[in-house]
């Protein structure tokens, strides 16, 4: 017997109105004053959700890497609002899952979610939902192609380099030696701690993924393995796990407490959209476009390949376009890019770049010239047709692309990635690692080294360049 049009439409409408009534209990999570930070007023973001138990709410259940350690943790529900003053209440140091409590949080909410108890090896190819924040921006419902894969579970050392499973190790949270949701999901920054979704309850919560989420193989803490313990009687583990620092693992975005900068100045929210740098013509008469890396000629690209991508690259995600030009490997990320270049269906070229702090953190990330994070407006971007140039609030130049002559692009810049960062001056081009000695010293002297090519004060500097 075929269903009619309208229960089609009453199915749907029930499906979207119960995926709305539980995004209302998906929480934006904020830490900060965290004991591992060099910077106190560093601020990590991931997601939480509202965590009901035998019929009543707790608390707040999240990713205990995103909070431990932290004295000051605060959540933001969708409508903007705030509830401070959290603490840690229980924590599963196994499966790096923490619960967070308030009597704020228990008056102000009359529901929660719950947690599954299904066998997840009942669950292979099982569509499921993802409610996050990610980047730490606005909440985000994935559902499209969203699944448990075929083999639905899998030790978590399997999905991680030997070097990681090392520092897990060291870390003892998550076990490298648990069973984890093995994932069809993009699990990026910010969504650590969200809950994955089967039959309308939290089937595992997100902890990770490989290339920041975006190789689509990621990873979650079964619900049904989750088991929460005072923090009391986790003494002393608990105390020295809040003393190391997540983001030599995990990916954390942070925000960066507002100071006295150029923020009104630059106006930044209000100019997110950089165009593309119009190559000419001319410049792909020999079919191909020279990279000047740090005063290094360097490989050449077609069109084509800048354009559809190059399947002979190593490790790209399946569907990258264009092409990774600084790559890296560390231990929290097998195959890191920190600068891709794509030409985009209007012919413009158009850069994707991560920016990071000393703490590892995402503060920055440009897509296709399209900023999709600039915590507290440290960025700001000057651009011509030929080139396109971001600096930061101490107006260091953290990347240049400069068409410059012939087929000739070139690239400078300080770009980071979670480890250090690429060094490219005008005749150099070099990897400087935090743990490198006297980092910081050789790091102020190569901002000094690198000067902007475009104007950033006066009166209508938007697209004029410095005079030689």
């Amino acid at each position: 017997m075929q269903m009619s049009k309208v229960t089609h439409i009453f199915i749907a409408c029930f499906f979207f109105i119960n995926l709305f009534s539980q995004s209302g209990q998906v929480l934006k999570i904020k830490s900060s004053n965290c004991s591992y930070n060099s910077k106190g007023a560093t601020t990590n973001f991931a997601t939480g959700f509202v965590y009901k138990e035998n019929g009543r709410v707790v608390g707040i259940v999240t990713a205990l890497h995103a909070v431990c350690g932290c004295s000051s943790i605060s959540a933001e529900d969708n409508s903007g609002t705030d509830y401070y003053s959290l603490k840690i209440l229980k924590a599963d140091i196994d499966n790096d899952i923490a619960l967070l409590t308030s009597s704020e949080i228990v008056s102000n909410f009359s529901s929660g979610l719950e947690f599954s108890n299904l066998n997840v090896s009942t669950l292979a190819n099982k569509k499921v939902s993802m409610f996050a924040y990610p980047y730490g921006v606005e909440l985000n419902i994935d559902t499209k192609d969203a699944r448990i894969r075929e083999t639905p579970s899998a030790m978590l050392k399997k999905f991680v380099k030997s070097d990681v499973e090392e520092s897990l190790k060291q870390r003892g949270s998550p076990n490298i030696n648990n069973y984890v949701l093995n994932l069809q999901l993009e699990i990026t920054p910010g969504c650590s701690g969200a809950p994955i979704m089967y039959d309308n309850k939290v089937i595992g919560i997100a902890n990770g993924g490989l290339d920041e989420g975006r190789t689509h193989v990621c990873w979650a803490i079964p619900t049904s393995n989750i088991q929460l313990t005072s923090v009391s009687k986790l003494e002393p583990t608990y105390s020295k796990l809040g003393k190391l620092n997540p983001n030599m693992l995990f990916i954390l975005t942070c925000d960066i407490e507002e100071k006295e900068s150029n923020k009104n100045y630059w106006k930044c929210e209000q100019d997110k959209n950089i165009r593309g740098i119009i190559l000419p013509p001319t410049v792909f008469q020999d079919s191909a476009v020279y990279l000047d890396i740090g005063g290094m000629k360097g490989s050449s690209y077609s069109y084509d390949i800048i354009r559809n991508g190059n399947p002979g690259q190593p490790k790209v995600p399946e569907g990258f376009k264009g092409i990774h030009v600084l790559t890296y490997d560390t231990p929290e990320i097998e195959y890191g890019s920190s600068l891709s270049l794509y030409i985009n269906d209007e012919g413009f070229l158009t850069v994707s770049s991560t920016f990071y702090d000393e703490n590892g953190c995402i503060v920055g990330m440009i897509k296709e010239n399209n900023f999709l994070i600039n915590t507290d407006c440290q960025f700001t971007w000057n651009f011509d047709e030929k080139g396109l140039e971001i600096i930061d609030d101490q107006f260091h130049v953290n990347l240049l692309v400069d068409y410059v002559s012939g087929s000739n692009l070139e690239i400078r810049g300080i770009i980071g990635t979670p480890s250090g960062y690429f060094i490219i001056t005008e005749n150099s081009l070099r990897v400087l690692q935090k743990s490198d000695k006297n980092y910081k010293e050789q790091l102020e002297m190569y901002k000094k080294l690198i000067k902007p090519r475009f104007e950033y004060v006066g009166k209508d500097w938007f697209g004029k360049r410095v005079k030689n």
